[in-house]
């Protein structure tokens, strides 16, 4: 018998600084981080095909996040 293990979930790659901001959600005037996120199909928990992939803006106190366009 042979099973198949597949899985969806994100990974998160750190592409530095984003500068200088005021967080619209808790007010703090802090230097955001650039994060690409993308989400992949995984085949026996290895990452196989990427599915989606965007840059955002986290704020490293409340964890709120902005998609750069």
């Amino acid at each position: 018998m042979f099973f198949l293990i597949f899985g969806w979930g994100p990974r998160s790659k750190d592409l530095g600084s984003g500068g200088y901001h005021d967080c619209p959600r808790c007010h703090n005037h802090v230097m955001r981080r650039r994060v690409e996120r993308t989400n992949w199909i995984n085949l026996f928990f290895l990452p196989v095909l990427p599915t989606n992939r965007k840059t955002v803006l986290a704020c490293p106190i409340c964890a709120h996040e902005e998609e750069v366009t």
